[in-house]
């Protein structure tokens, strides 16, 4: 239950009762006041600065590096990538926050950095996102390292996915196809 609904059931309580004051919000702890007052429809807001509330860390349901995305999915897990081909990073992450965070996703091929993305993660019980990093021709051999870390620098997952001649790609479970 968030902390209006607590506000607006313990306001209502509080006027049936006769009992509700109000708290002056220009006070010292006003970055993280409730004000409640009594009127004939009880009336909660609430008040927080950033760094006083906790924050609902992001909840990463699954990722799966893949060859390619459709309809929001990935078609394969992309076990080794081949020399020019795109490799994608496909997410599915719990954001119970009620607020659209980010995560960000680097692509690194043999240490070098090539791709930042940054990714809104809207409020959801399980939401999908997706980035990718285009491999060079020249990329002939050694490993993509793909890291995700949420708004709060902790780190969603880290996976390498090497670089082969010829891509090895596995079916999803539950693919027919």
């Amino acid at each position: 239950m968030s902390l209006v609904a607590v506000l607006a059931i313990w306001a209502s309580a509080a006027v049936l009762a006769g009992a509700c004051r109000s708290r002056d919000s220009s006070s010292a702890d006003a970055a993280s006041s409730a004000s409640v007052s009594a009127s004939a429809e009880p009336v909660a807001s609430v008040s927080a600065s950033a760094s006083s509330a906790p924050v609902i860390p992001l909840q990463l349901l699954k990722f799966t590096p893949t060859s390619r995305i459709r309809g929001k999915e990935p078609v394969d897990v992309l076990e080794a990538a081949e020399p020019g081909t795109r490799v994608w990073a496909h997410f599915a992450i719990r954001n119970r926050s009620g607020e659209t965070r980010k995560i960000t996703v680097v692509f690194s091929v043999n240490g070098e950095k090539r791709t930042t993305l940054p990714l809104k993660v809207e409020p959801s019980w399980s939401f999908r996102t997706w980035g990718y990093n285009s491999l060079r021709k020249t990329d002939t051999e050694g490993e993509v390292t793909i890291e995700a870390t949420d708004d709060q620098g902790v780190v969603l997952v880290t996976a390498k996915v090497p670089i082969k001649p010829k891509a090895v790609k596995k079916p999803l479970k539950g693919d027919k196809s």
